[in-house]
């Protein structure tokens, strides 16, 4: 099961609910961390056990209600409001997707972004002229190649290169 915000400075994020106690609050090692200054460091916990979800008040000065009514301890369904400070959340199942993540676009790899700018270049240098291209493909020229049959005392040496890209 998740908590999802509703209503508040964090609407449309999604939390996850684990096995155990789940700490509700502006404390950062709250597992629902909110923002909202009207919600106390420690303000509620709910506990899951299997696929129940129990909710308790902390004693707070503002109080918890679920579905409008102040409560100190509840056990929550699917669908149920909780009001923590000026924050509403909801329960909701695994399969829940807050409208905020389903209009966002679909995640790209790098990789992905990496070859489609690649084919992009591509199709950009076909568009331009021949000899233009030809340059733009070709950014090293040989300066000295070692003949075949010479082999330098010095053990291999490797082709020296110069760039020729008139950008540099």
């Amino acid at each position: 099961m998740k908590i999802a915000v509703v209503k508040g400075a964090e609407e449309g994020t999604v939390f996850r609910l684990h096995d155990g106690v789940n700490s509700v609050g502006r404390d950062v090692t709250s597992r629902v961390r909110l923002l909202d200054p009207r919600v106390s460091r420690k303000h509620c916990k709910i506990r899951k056990v299997g696929q129940s979800l129990f909710l308790s008040d902390l004693g707070t000065k503002n109080g918890t209600s679920v579905n409008g009514a102040s409560v100190t301890e509840q056990e929550l369904k699917l669908g149920d409001q909780i009001k923590v400070g000026s924050t509403i959340l909801r329960v909701v199942g695994e399969d829940y997707v807050s409208e905020k993540i389903a209009r966002l676009p679909r995640p790209v790899s790098s990789l992905r972004r990496f070859f489609t700018a690649i084919r992009r270049e591509k199709a950009e240098a076909e568009v331009e002229e021949g000899e233009f291209r030809k340059f733009k493909r070709r950014r090293f020229r040989p300066i000295w190649r070692p003949s075949v049959d010479t082999d330098p005392p010095e053990g291999r040496q490797e082709t020296v290169m110069s760039r020729t890209d008139p950008d540099s």
